[in-house]
C-alpha cells in the first residue's frame, strides 16, 4: 500500500528527468541525437505495417468466413435434396 501511495505520488509531483529520455530534454543536435530520432521513426513505422497487416488479415478473414455457404457432409448446398421426393 505504501509502496503504490509513493509511486502515485511520484507520477503526480510533475515532471521528471527520471521518466523522460534524452530526447524530451532538447540535446544538442548532434549525430547521436539524429541516430535516436531515426530508430523512434522506424521503430513506429515498422510498429505501425505490421498491426495494419495483422487487421488487414483479421478483417480479410472475417469476410470470408462470412460469405463462405456452409455445405452439409455430402457436398449439397444447404436446402438442397438429394434428389429423392420426400413424402408427407
Amino acid at each position: 500500500m505504501k509502496r503504490r501511495l509513493f509511486w502515485i505520488a511520484a507520477c503526480l509531483s510533475g515532471p521528471s528527468p527520471l521518466f523522460a529520455c534524452p530526447v524530451c530534454f532538447q540535446v544538442e543536435a548532434g549525430p547521436v541525437a539524429s541516430g535516436v530520432r531515426a530508430a523512434v521513426v522506424v521503430l513506429i513505422c515498422v510498429t505501425s505495417v505490421v498491426l495494419g497487416a495483422v487487421a488487414m488479415f483479421l478483417r480479410r478473414t472475417r469476410l470470408l468466413s462470412s460469405a463462405t455457404p456452409e455445405v452439409d457432409p455430402g457436398g449439397r448446398p444447404p436446402g438442397s435434396t438429394s434428389g429423392v421426393a420426400l413424402r408427407s
